[in-house]
């Protein structure tokens, strides 16, 4: 019997882990409960909300072959706020011996304004903490979904071994003196700190596992889906709402401030979700980080993503200066943030401690295959494709 707390599963990659673990619980390789944190929202109750995604066109195709009524069976909805988890019937009464929790709520606010923030430092760092808190007495593992790039700035090649521990096993200080591009990895950073410490503190076992940035999906169809086009998209999905806004204007090219030499680490959504499943019940593993081997060049990014909007791309070192009416809205709406991303030196991660963990799971290509992610995400007009079904039904 193996019961799973989860949070996070109406995200982007919440929902697939949820997927991922429902297959194995329908075909019967595993047996018990997924309990699932989830909030009730304007329109939908909680409970409808894990229906709505379970209905979704977009699923994995793997789990077309069970009914939805089926797939709900494993599940039980704790209709709550993760901050109020301890008022919840459910949390001691059915919970079982032993849990399995996988944190991945998480607010993906890259912005480096006051208000971002609050944004992560609210949701990101203390709803994490209070979490574990509330869990502190029941039986459990506790895994927890990071970021790669809460490594801070660095150069070299990164191992997953962020927090290190010292001679006699004891977790050495956190340094808050690393740099970090953004509020959230800072505070991705500091989560996993007091993860660490708290279930050290508390005999819990731990595991943190960091993902870097996520595209849609290349191992199962339908392919190259997301719910959300976000972080490396942003750079088409703002510029292509400029176009929109600016269609009366006739510009032919739009200047990106970006490091020519620097690359981007991105893996795919459902390779993420395998890895998380392959290795969440290994106690063996505590720190790891989901990275591709081979990052994809920025400058490569950047101007396929331009080109295709018909526009001409020059990359440049710094903010231009006597910008285009374009160049003033992507400056001002998402310039600041993403030049950070654009203009850091390449992240280096050491990925072959994953690929001995997983061999069975292939390594998607995403030289490769970048253009057709991209070009999903365009022809949706880089909104959830869902909207696209409910347009055409109209």
């Amino acid at each position: 019997m193996e019961n799973l707390l989860i949070t996070g599963v109406t995200g982007i990659l919440g929902r697939h882990v949820l997927y991922e673990l429902l297959a194995e619980y329908a075909s019967g390789t595993r047996n018990g409960r997924l309990f699932l944190v989830v909030r009730s929202g304007a329109k939908e109750s909680a409970s409808e909300r894990i229906s709505s995604l379970l209905s979704n066109p977009f699923k994995p195709a793997y789990l077309d072959v069970y009914p939805v009524e089926e797939l709900l069976s494993f599940i039980e909805v704790i209709d709550s706020d993760l901050r109020d988890l301890k008022k919840s019937p459910l949390l001691k009464s059915k919970l079982g011996d032993y849990l399995h929790v996988i944190h991945i709520a998480a607010i993906t606010n890259l912005n480096t304004a006051d208000s971002a923030l609050q944004d992560v430092h609210d949701f990101n760092y203390l709803t994490t903490l209070e979490l574990m808190e509330q869990l502190k007495h029941i039986p459990h593992k506790f895994i927890f979904i990071s970021s790669a790039f809460s490594c801070g700035i660095q150069t070299g090649l990164i191992d997953s071994n962020y927090r290190r521990f010292g001679s006699g096993g004891e977790l050495l200080p956190f340094s808050s003196l690393s740099a970090y591009r953004n509020h959230y990895e800072f505070y991705k950073a500091m989560a996993e700190y007091q993860v660490i410490k708290h279930c050290e503190d508390n005999q819990i076992t731990w595991q943190i596992l960091r993902p870097s940035v996520i595209c849609g999906r290349l191992l199962d169809a339908p392919l190259y889906y997301l719910p959300l086009f976000n972080v490396f998209y942003e750079v088409g999905r703002i510029i292509n709402k400029g176009i929109q806004r600016h269609k009366e204007h006739d510009i032919k090219k739009i200047r990106i401030m970006g490091d020519h030499k620097s690359t981007l680490n991105i893996v795919p959504v459902d390779y993420v979700a395998k890895t998380i499943l392959a290795v969440f019940r290994r106690d063996d593993v505590k720190q790891l980080s989901i990275v591709n081997s081979a990052p994809l060049s920025n400058a490569y990014l950047i101007k396929h993503s331009i080109h295709r909007l018909g526009l001409e791309c020059e990359l440049v070192d710094s903010t231009p200066e006597n910008m285009n009416l374009l160049e003033e809205w992507y400056y001002k709406r998402a310039g600041k943030w993403l030049s950070r991303y654009l203009n850091t030196t390449s992240y280096n991660f050491d990925a072959a401690p994953l690929r001995k963990l997983i061999p069975h799971i292939p390594e998607p290509d995403i030289q490769n295959t970048f253009e057709e992610l991209y070009d999903y995400a365009l022809q949706h007009n880089f909104e959830n494709p869902e909207l696209s079904l409910s347009t055409s039904a109209l």
